[in-house]
């Protein structure tokens, strides 16, 4: 008898598969997303926050963002702006949104005719300062 199961694979490869078929964002798009994320940045229950990390968990992509250096009063904007140019480098941002919980945002950026999960979120869980 014939195998007639259709293996759908996990949920990152459904969406990924997804986010592949659609445009790349445009300039008005990606300056409405830069703004949200600058304010969800700003958020009360953020606020203390002091760093970020911006992960391609597939690509071993890691960068920490360490907001306690900053003698600024625009910090968030700073990092939000390195968050972008980061994401431009990599390749041609496909898809942002904020992920369910509202703890974080999700980069689809293609890269090399592949599609890539960045994940940004708060890292001071992550990081020990040893003094």
């Amino acid at each position: 008898m014939p195998n007639t199961e259709l293996s759908l694979g996990n949920v990152y490869e459904l969406n990924k598969n997804f986010v592949k078929q659609l445009k790349p964002m445009n300039d008005m798009q990606i300056a409405a997303m830069y703004e949200k994320i600058a304010d969800w940045m700003k958020e009360p229950q953020r606020y203390t926050n002091l760093y970020y990390t911006l992960m391609c968990r597939e690509r071993y992509d890691f960068t920490v963002f360490n907001l306690t250096t900053s003698e600024s009063n625009n910090t968030e904007e700073k990092t939000v702006k390195e968050i972008f140019d980061i994401a431009f480098e990599r390749g041609k941002i496909i898809e942002i949104c904020q992920d369910e919980q509202g703890t974080a945002y999700e980069f689809w950026l293609l890269i090399e005719d592949e599609v890539y999960l960045y994940l940004l979120f708060p890292y001071d869980n992550g990081i020990i300062e040893i003094r």
